[in-house]
């Protein structure tokens, strides 16, 4: 089952599982973010970002790797990709959606506890993402859709 949910204030709707929890609602989301989890551990992210300098056949290998970055990837034997066709229709005009599935071997849990101090042996799992960047040159935008499962 399926709840429509207004996103970015509602300037964006997205039909999500029912079950599914606002993160924003538990835990800081950065304004660019909207941030929805399942009690089971997937996780949907949707980002606005200024349009990025690549090329549309390129766009979904480059937010994989900025993910992995960000994840603090530096093994390329710790990242797999590959480019998928999208099987979303660009309904606005000029849009072209990107889409790709890779996996990235990860630490599970946050850096540090809820009193600030680091946390030691975290998990570090293969963690799915698919992902979708539907790119908007017309107003300079990249929407960048994530879903992530350990």
């Amino acid at each position: 089952m399926f709840t429509e949910r207004q996103l970015f204030g509602g300037a964006i709707t997205c039909d999500i599982p029912t079950a599914w929890r606002d993160v924003s609602d538990v835990r800081q989301v950065p304004d660019h973010q909207e941030v929805w989890q399942e009690m089971g551990g997937a996780v949907l992210v949707v980002e606005i970002l200024q349009r990025q300098e690549v090329d549309d056949a390129q766009a979904a290998q480059f937010f994989f790797s900025d993910l992995a970055e960000s994840n603090g990837i530096t093994s390329s034997s710790d990242s797999q990709f590959r480019p998928a066709p999208s099987a979303i229709a660009a309904t606005i005009e000029g849009a072209v959606p990107c889409a790709g599935l890779g996996f990235q071997k990860i630490k599970l849990g946050r850096d540090h506890d809820i009193s600030g101090r680091p946390r030691e042996n975290q998990p570090i799992e293969w963690t799915s993402i698919e992902l979708c960047a539907l790119r908007l040159p017309r107003v300079d935008t990249d929407l960048l859709v994530t879903i992530t499962k350990a």
